[in-house]
């Protein structure tokens, strides 16, 4: 297993891509920026997976996959690394959009006011 920084070896590189041509898998692991540092609590996934190239053994021995088309993400925690399927989360239709109404639903001077 070898693991390379992408911002000291780009992956257009020709030692890099030899590299992955002579390994069986490849993955991308791309960190998400983190809001908050909340710690005991189950937080979302903290980056997103991209699967170059993945080794995939049938009958007669061997063989390479191609990627897959869903988008993964991936968690770590103390025990364990795990990929899960990932999908951005539905957006509140009401988020933002009645911060200056009453609960009555008249709008108030905050409303009116540009």
């Amino acid at each position: 297993m070898i693991s390379l920084p992408l911002e000291l070896y780009p992956r257009d590189t020709s030692l890099v891509r030899w590299a992955e041509i002579l390994s069986d898998g490849v993955l991308e692991l791309t960190p998400l920026p983190q809001l908050q540092d909340v710690r005991g609590q189950d937080q979302g996934p903290q980056g997103l997976v991209k699967m170059w190239k993945l080794p995939v053994l049938g009958e007669k021995g061997g063989g390479v996959g191609g990627q897959s088309g869903e988008d993964l993400a991936f968690t770590v925690t103390r025990k364990r690394f795990e990929i899960k399927a990932y999908s951005l989360p539905p957006m509140d239709e009401g988020e933002g959009e009645h911060d200056g109404m009453v609960e009555g639903g008249k709008a108030t001077k905050v409303d009116i006011e540009f």
